[in-house]
């Protein structure tokens, strides 16, 4: 692979790949969540008596094998990922493009950890108005160790850790079941409002997803963990969440009353 331009400039010290356990328990969460959200479906359809069509269920399984193939390639181009660390810089690259970040610059570092005491992710920001965050690591402590020694010893460091276990085996079992059985009581219960309520709920649930796509557009939240490279993710992501919002509206507004008896 040719090397770039501020490897010239700077010796790298370090390299850091991708961890392949990481990468592996992501897929298998995942998989296990999808199975989940389609049981909880079924299950979800009996127990509340809110019965689904064949093509209901037929558009949830395609939804979600859409879904199972675009966070599977992006895993992958997560796995192709390398991180490199010097005195001056932190440098991330893959086979296609690389990006890199002054260390004079870091003015804040955040480290998430998970409640095993492994660390998530770590989060830095730089004066120059660029953050990054960078996951998945192998030897993440040893990462760690290291940013903070070159890092200056004014430089806010905080350390969080997440209430939930979320690589429980477990987890996503059940955060399948409770998202199916959530999803479908919920929209039985919109069916069964009058239209007043409904509009409120459909022009709420539209304010929140067009901020969602505002955040995607603004934040870049993909790009930030995977590099400048897939910025576009972010931009597509963030439009189609913007147009779903204003179909939302839409259809709030032309919610038509359909009084009762």
């Amino acid at each position: 692979m040719q090397k770039a331009q501020p490897e010239k400039l700077f010796p790298i010290e370090r390299e850091y790949k991708i961890s392949k356990d990481e990468i592996n328990r992501r897929k298998r969460a995942f998989t296990t969540l999808s199975i989940s959200l389609i049981i909880g479906l079924i299950l979800a359809s009996k127990i509340l008596d809110f019965p689904v069509s064949v093509f209901g269920y037929l558009c949830f399984a395609t939804a979600l094998f859409l879904s199972s193939i675009l966070l599977f390639k992006s895993f992958d181009y997560l796995s192709q990922i390398k991180i490199y660390l010097s005195n001056q810089i932190i440098e991330r690259t893959n086979q296609k493009a690389s990006e890199s970040f002054l260390i004079a610059n870091i003015n804040n570092v955040k480290i998430k950890r998970t409640t095993r005491n492994t660390i998530r992710e770590i989060y830095i920001w730089s004066r120059d108005g660029k953050s990054t965050f960078i996951n998945a690591l192998e030897d993440f402590e040893q990462f760690r160790t290291e940013l903070i020694n070159k890092i200056g010893k004014n430089i806010p460091i905080k350390e969080m850790r997440e209430k939930i276990d979320f690589d429980h085996p477990l987890f996503y079992s059940i955060l399948g079941l409770l998202i199916s059985f959530v999803g479908v009581y919920l929209i039985k219960t919109i069916a069964s409002l009058d239209y007043f309520k409904t509009k409120v709920i459909l022009f709420v649930v539209s304010v929140y997803i067009f901020a969602v796509g505002v955040y995607f557009i603004c934040t870049k939240p993909i790009s930030k963990r995977y590099g400048n490279k897939k910025k576009f993710a972010d931009y597509i992501f963030g439009f189609i969440m913007v147009c779903f919002s204003v179909y939302i509206f839409i259809l709030g507004v032309k919610t038509e009353n359909h009084p009762v008896g």
